[in-house]
């Protein structure tokens, strides 16, 4: 009976978060904040590719369609491994980048076609008002 009980400490020590709630509640928010600066750097960058007047807009479309996919999935590995690292649920993290990945993309992409209606084009993307 000792022995199952002595499995059972062992195993609750080993689940047990690596660091303290307070850094985790610091950590995620800056990682989160971290992968969307990028995703929003990346879109201003790919503007170049996507600028010239001979490509037509299924290369463009391919173009945010790979950078909105690399992204999206790079958010679910980066909550993979925060989970991993910080000992807490992997799938649970990584949902959550993912989900707030794809919410930061509709918000860009919102926020900047109103900001292209109202004169402030050329942010992110290439909109027609």
């Amino acid at each position: 009976m000792e022995h199952a009980s002595q499995d059972a400490r062992s195993q609750h020590r080993q689940h047990q978060p690596r660091f303290p709630t307070w850094v985790e509640a610091i950590v995620t928010p800056a990682l989160l904040m971290l992968l969307t600066t990028l995703y929003v750097v990346s879109l201003h960058l790919a503007m170049d590719v996507t600028r010239d007047e001979l490509n037509d807009t299924n290369v463009r479309d391919g173009v945010y369609f790979g950078i909105h996919g690399a992204w999206a999935f790079a958010a679910m590995l980066a909550g993979i491994a925060v989970g991993a690292w910080f000992r807490r649920s992997m799938f649970g993290l990584g949902a959550l980048f993912v989900c707030w990945m794809v919410a930061a993309m509709v918000a860009a992409q919102i926020v900047t076609f109103q900001l292209a209606c109202e004169g402030y084009n050329e942010i992110i993307r290439h909109w027609n008002c």
